[in-house]
């Protein structure tokens, strides 16, 4: 399943009215927001979304329902709750579920509080964090096949991807596939990759792997002048998106105020990244370049950025561990 960006478009109207009385609708959105980096092509991931509102304090359920994700990955759910109060508080909660074995692989619950008005207040973010088999320091590692592999120009093959936990298989996880060539290949859910026609041919490389987690990465960046720098970023598990195949979003918060790396970036945008996998004693080396982006719309959803780095990947070197 294919899933754009980081928010997965679920609209959950309350309608509205103007004033309040007891049984007024108030219109409210709510976007469901991943914890981790959702990456381009996801392989056994959700396929239905549950939305369970109660109101508080009781927590007498107004609505428990479930509605399919189409086939871009979004969820279009029009609600109706009417007001007892205002303000009145419900608690949301949003869950993930993988149709065929009804597993739940990503879960959110926040409460929200609702004010009657006669305009449409702001969207509502929860953030959706992954909870399916293979979490964060589990020790799961993926294994792909075939490797190096030929094709012919339209021909394909379908990848084998297994994994274990110290040498247990497990079964049930979503597997991200990103496609790191794209000139080359196209990449499909099914597993399935698929040579190009018309090209010059070469060699094109996917990464499989569990949900991202990183919650570190150092940046490199060089001045024509000052010369090279390489700093620290961190965040949340999965604080690093990808927004493409070869494009990284990178939320860039608070740190010692210097912006030496933001300067350099904005005299020469060539920069590279060093993801660390400190469990297994894997790197994932990028090359590429780098810009700015000063525009509130572009970190809606990373709260706590300042900015965003977007990356666009020229080169990937990995080394995997083990």
């Amino acid at each position: 399943m294919r899933r754009a960006g980081a928010v997965l478009a679920l609209a959950a109207a309350f309608a509205c009215a103007e004033g309040f009385a007891p049984g007024a609708r108030v219109s409210l959105a709510i976007v469901p927001v991943f914890a981790e980096a959702a990456p381009g092509v996801l392989s056994g991931d959700l396929d239905v979304v549950r939305v369970r509102v109660a109101r508080l304090p009781s927590n007498a359920v107004v609505i428990d329902t479930s509605v399919a994700v189409d086939t871009a990955g979004n969820v279009d759910l029009p609600l109706t709750v009417p007001l007892l109060s205002d303000p009145e508080e419900f608690e949301i909660l949003l869950q993930g579920i993988r149709s065929s074995d009804n597993a739940v692989l990503y879960e959110g619950l926040d409460t929200v509080p609702v004010v009657a008005s006669a305009t449409s207040p702001p969207p509502v973010q929860i953030v959706i964090s992954y909870i399916g088999p293979c979490q964060v320091g589990s020790g799961c590692q993926v294994t792909v096949g075939p490797q190096l592999t030929s094709l012919v120009q339209g021909d394909s093959v379908r990848m084998t991807v297994t994994v274990d936990s110290l040498g247990v298989p497990v079964a049930g996880v979503p597997v991200s596939f990103a496609n790191l060539d794209t000139a080359l290949i196209r990449v499909r859910s099914s597993g399935y990759v698929v040579a190009r026609s018309a090209t010059p041919g070469g060699a094109a490389r996917v990464v499989a792997d569990i949900r991202a987690d990183a919650d570190t990465l150092f940046l490199a960046s060089r001045h024509p002048v000052a010369g090279a720098d390489v700093s620290h970023r961190g965040g949340a598990r999965g604080f690093v998106h990808v927004t493409a195949p070869n494009r990284l979003v990178i939320p860039d918060y608070s740190g010692n105020m210097m912006f030496n790396t933001l300067g350099n970036v904005a005299a020469d945008p060539r920069a590279g990244l060093l993801l660390v996998d400190f469990e297994h004693g894997g790197t994932l080396q990028l090359s590429g370049r780098a810009r700015i982006e000063w525009d509130p719309a572009a970190r809606e959803g990373l709260p706590g950025a300042e900015r965003v780095v977007e990356f666009e990947i020229d080169q990937v070197r990995d080394r995997s561990g083990g």
